[in-house]
């Protein structure tokens, strides 16, 4: 985990997060209960909540470490939108509009005023209705994703010509089961074609379409990072 751990150490240097693993957290394992339509939330997934990243175990990181630092550069990307946009209007911009469905508890009042019972009615949110924010949110921590393939794919002098298609297949795998699938509870079941092709023209062309200077210290740190070994 040596460069895993450097590109992480040179990353904490611009963005104040803390790594963690899911199988030791309780938490993880009580939120894998309410995400049940997420059958590999557990051991597939990597969740950001405020300034920690939760992989699923040090194994996870260590069997596959180039993949672990695309994947560590994509949640630092969430950290900079929840700084950006405040951790409690982040989060709750990311889970609208299912967030919604918390009002139902107020139906308990009904106890006290019968029309409180209307209030059930906001049980609709929990259905997979398209979530513009989260999809916003997901297609800029995407991005990166891409960026760091590319990144690693030239560092290992890949033609460009099969860095075009190894990114054509990975967003079309994401936008599949990511955007349009239950992962994420479909999202945007609508596709989100044509804004990753703009995405890989950009990587490929040189030009970053970021109103940050994200892509710049994340590509730092990755050099940084192998330079360092």
């Amino acid at each position: 985990m040596a460069k895993f751990n450097l590109f992480q150490a040179y990353l904490q240097r611009s963005y104040p997060f803390e790594i963690k693993y899911k199988n030791e957290s309780l938490f993880m394992k009580i939120l894998s209960y309410i995400l049940f339509f997420n059958k590999t939330f557990m051991t597939n997934y990597i969740t950001t909540i405020g300034n920690s990243i939760y992989f699923p175990s040090k194994e996870f990181i260590q069997n596959d470490e180039e993949s672990a630092i695309t994947i560590l550069a994509h949640e630092v990307v969430h950290v900079k939108q929840s700084e950006d946009y405040g951790r409690v209007l982040f989060s709750l911009l990311y889970l609208f509009p299912q967030c919604l469905a918390l009002f139902a508890f107020l139906s308990v009042l009904a106890v006290f005023w019968l029309p409180f019972l209307w209030c059930l009615c906001f049980l609709v949110f929990l259905a997979p209705i398209p979530a513009p924010w989260r999809t916003k949110f997901e297609l800029e921590a995407y991005g990166m994703s891409m960026y760091m393939m590319d990144l690693q794919m030239r560092r290992l002098e890949y033609p460009d010509d099969q860095r075009e298609k190894e990114l054509a297949l990975f967003y079309i795998r994401i936008n599949n089961k990511q955007f349009k699938g239950p992962a994420y509870w479909f999202m945007w079941p609508f596709g989100v074609d044509a804004d990753f092709e703009k995405k890989i023209n950009d990587i490929q062309s040189g030009v970053i379409s970021d109103t940050s200077d994200t892509y710049a210290r994340v590509k730092r740190a990755y050099e940084n990072a192998l330079s360092t070994l």
